[in-house]
């Protein structure tokens, strides 16, 4: 599995300088299945999106981390995610269309912990 050899490899680079890390970084190292999932619902996010709207330019990021305060499972990341879409297929759409279309594409992580999106949909370049 490409994602377990590059944590292995992540991991291993920074072991021998552990004594430098603060508890944070250790813990983010160390912590496979928070790497895992955040990587693996980022990446499914970002497949649908391109597959389904082909956009000029799309970002999506983790922001789960802000929230960890009043959401438990957002400390483990993969929950909350900020995500900028630029596409023609939202062409003359409302701002409510947009949203209901990112949904619709989003549905089963929605359905799977993803928590909360904050979405920036246009079709301006």
């Amino acid at each position: 599995n490409p994602i377990v050899d590059i944590l292995e490899e992540f991991r291993d680079l920074f072991s021998s300088g552990e004594k430098y890390l603060d508890e944070n970084v250790k813990k983010f190292i160390n912590d496979e299945p928070f790497l895992l999932v955040t990587s693996h619902r980022r990446e499914n996010i970002l497949n649908k999106i391109e597959n389904e709207l082909k956009p000029s330019f799309i970002e999506v990021i983790d922001e789960s981390h802000l929230h960890a305060n009043h959401n438990p499972d957002a400390k483990n990341g993969g929950t909350h995610f900020k995500i900028k879409v630029i596409s023609s297929f939202f062409k003359g759409k409302s701002k409510v269309e947009k949203h209901r279309i990112m949904h619709r594409i989003l549905d089963y992580e929605l359905k799977n912990g993803l928590h909360a999106l904050t979405l920036e949909l246009t079709d301006i370049e």
